[in-house]
């Protein structure tokens, strides 16, 4: 049997597979009631939303707080820290910009094989200023033709990592023409923090929420 994880298979039936395996049965953690919980559940998706934005917005509604949210709300000390370091990596006070940030983060997504995070983030990376073109030829990777010297350095610190757990140093030295020091330490961590968060999202099997099509949007 082919598995999803098989990086050979074409993009297409990769995806496919993937979406199958996770969706194809129950999630394994429900979330909180919503009705029960509904305050703390505008208040924790609200306090995220504004983390990131860096902005004080009105609170979320209920009906589009995520279901990520009261799944995750079971253990309400460990998202806390999640979100509190998931803000820090993507607000306006980051230090990597937001293109190559959403360069690093889908690249991340598709090695892991990850449709919520994946579907999550796809419109902020056309926002960003990538095309659909673009988007395919993330998920090929640093192989493929017409990324610039930077942008190909970013897909390798991700294949690498993934690979082996270790930036090799030719790819970290074409990263260091380009970032400080912060820069390169914030990207190691977001592609960490992305992938640790794909491991729980993908093995509760969490539901897709509202727009979001996963691999298939």
């Amino acid at each position: 049997m082919t598995a999803p994880g098989d990086q050979s298979i074409p993009p297409a039936t990769r995806a496919r597979l993937r979406q199958e395996q996770i969706l194809g049965a129950p999630q394994r953690i429900a979330p909180l009631d919503r009705a029960t919980h509904a305050d703390e559940i505008v208040a924790f998706t609200t306090a995220l939303r504004n983390d990131v934005s860096g902005e004080n917005l009105p609170p979320v509604p209920l009906e589009h707080c995520p279901d990520l949210v009261p799944t995750l709300m079971r253990y309400p000390e460990l998202w806390r820290r999640l979100s509190a370091l998931s803000a820090l990596v993507q607000c306006t006070s980051a230090k990597l910009p937001a293109r190559e940030r959403q360069l690093a983060i889908m690249r991340a997504m598709w090695l892991c094989g990850a449709p919520y995070q994946w579907g999550e983030h796809l419109g902020r990376t056309k926002a960003a200023g990538f095309t659909d073109a673009d988007i395919e030829n993330i998920k090929t990777g640093s192989g493929a033709a017409g990324w610039s010297t930077l942008h190909g350095a970013i897909l390798r610190a991700v294949e690498e990592l993934h690979r082996d757990a270790f930036v090799s140093d030719t790819t970290w030295t074409t990263l260091a023409a380009t970032f400080d020091d912060d820069q390169l330490i914030e990207l190691i961590v977001l592609i960490g923090q992305f992938t640790s968060v794909a491991y729980l999202l993908n093995s509760l099997r969490l539901r897709l929420d509202g727009a979001n099509r996963g691999f298939l949007g």
